[in-house]
């Protein structure tokens, strides 16, 4: 096939699925296909031009049998402001625009959540008449309320009406997690193919290579870990307030980058036992995690609008992970099904201290048990072939087998004793 990639995130870039929305376009060269990726210049997590090269004139370089074509847009300094995700969003939208004439295309794939993105994907289908797959990573109206960029009102349900109509133009939808997908397929009018993130390739090496995990207790002190993006809709520096207060021994290593560093900073500086660094590389990532008793992953209380797939490199590595999140959310739902470390709801962050002091070496092996069966899951070959799959079928007008498709039926949460919270 010939395929079109759309996004806004690829290599070098990292965090916000760059890494394995780039190991996809790379492993479907390498079966063959004729792939063509048009993004932005590098600029994430930090949100600065990392290449010195954004502006407007279009880069076009061949990277590991793909044919990547750089567009320029607005980074802005305060990516919490609309104003500046507004510039986003439409200098995105009108540097791609200007590729509409070129390429012949059999099927284009397009990532959300940068509305630019999708607005010129439909663009296209629209001009083009290339069947087109939307993969829904994240819901950027209902994402920006949560991290406190678009207040909700009018303005928010404008948008998103927008938003639905946009996403009404293409011929399928492709989420990441059940629970987003069937939030999606209750839209109704297109089919949505459940098909997750997966370990990219580099990274799944560098955990590969590691030895085997000692057992130890925890608590000499407790090795807690984060890494990736810093933002608005982690809830991380409440979080690490909340941790401070906690008189149980620990040390929680957080290596992240993007808008919320500064707010992290002024929580972090005060307190020895929390350690701030920049974002490491995948091999010294793998490391970490061998290190870690748990793995950090927050998220605010939200719907269902993301699934954060920093979780499944914790997994693969048979890290268990501490989460606070919202009951019914992605995480919420994964964390509780699949027993995968200990979890509280935002509204019991309070029981931090007694949730952390109660872990014991017996539930820290259970957790690494449950942590490496899920991983598989996750399976990098498995995910590809499915996305393959979706891809000639979205091109051919051909049906994919029901356990493709969604709705499927709830999977009720398992019940574990362990957890403070259930």
């Amino acid at each position: 096939m010939r395929i079109l990639m759309v996004t806004n995130l690829y290599a070098p870039d990292e965090c916000g699925g760059a890494q394995t929305i780039s190991d996809l376009a790379e492993a479907l060269a390498a079966r063959g296909h004729e792939v063509t990726v048009r993004t932005a210049y590098p600029y994430y997590p930090e949100w600065r031009d990392k290449s010195g090269r954004n502006g407007l004139a279009v880069r076009r370089e061949r990277w590991h049998g793909v044919a990547v074509e750089r567009y320029g847009l607005h980074i802005p300094g305060r990516p919490g402001r609309l104003t500046g995700r507004a510039l986003q969003e439409g200098s995105f939208f009108l540097s791609l625009a200007r590729s509409l004439p070129r390429g012949r295309h059999d099927v284009a794939l397009v990532y959300c959540p940068l509305m630019g993105a999708v607005a010129f994907g439909a663009l296209h289908r629209l001009l083009r008449r290339t069947p087109a797959l939307l993969c829904v990573q994240d819901l950027p109206v209902e994402a920006a309320v949560i991290g406190g960029i678009l207040a909700g009102g009018l303005l928010a349900r404008l948008l998103g009406g927008a938003q639905h109509w946009l996403f009404g133009r293409y011929s399928a939808w492709r989420s990441i997690h059940r629970v987003m997908a069937e939030q999606l397929a209750s839209c109704g009018g297109r089919r949505v193919f459940l098909i997750p993130d997966w370990l990219h390739l580099t990274l799944a090496q560098a955990i590969a290579s590691l030895p085997p995990r000692s057992e130890r207790p925890a608590g000499n002190p407790l090795r807690l870990l984060y890494s990736g993006n810093v933002g608005g809709k982690q809830g991380l520096p409440d979080f690490c307030r909340m941790l401070r207060k906690c008189r149980i021994d620990f040390s929680f290593r957080i290596n992240g980058a993007g808008c919320g560093m500064t707010q992290l900073r002024e929580v972090v500086d005060s307190d020895q036992r929390l350690v701030l660094g920049e974002l490491t590389t995948e091999a010294e990532f793998a490391r970490a995690l061998h290190w870690a008793d748990l793995y950090v992953v927050t998220e605010l209380p939200a719907g269902a609008t993301f699934f954060p797939s920093k979780t499944i490199p914790s997994m693969a590595a048979g890290t268990p992970i501490l989460a606070v999140s919202n009951k019914h959310s992605p995480l919420g739902v994964e964390m509780r099904t699949h027993g995968l470390g200990p979890w509280l709801p935002w509204e019991r962050v309070g029981e931090l201290e007694a949730l952390l002091g109660a872990i014991t070496p017996e539930a820290l092996a259970r957790w690494r048990t449950a942590a490496l069966e899920r991983s598989r899951y996750y399976d990098r070959n498995r995910c590809i072939d499915r996305f393959e799959e979706a891809l000639l079928a979205v091109a051919t007008g051909r049906s994919l087998p029901p356990a493709d498709l969604v709705p499927h039926p709830h999977v009720r949460p398992k019940a574990d004793p362990s957890h403070v919270a259930a």
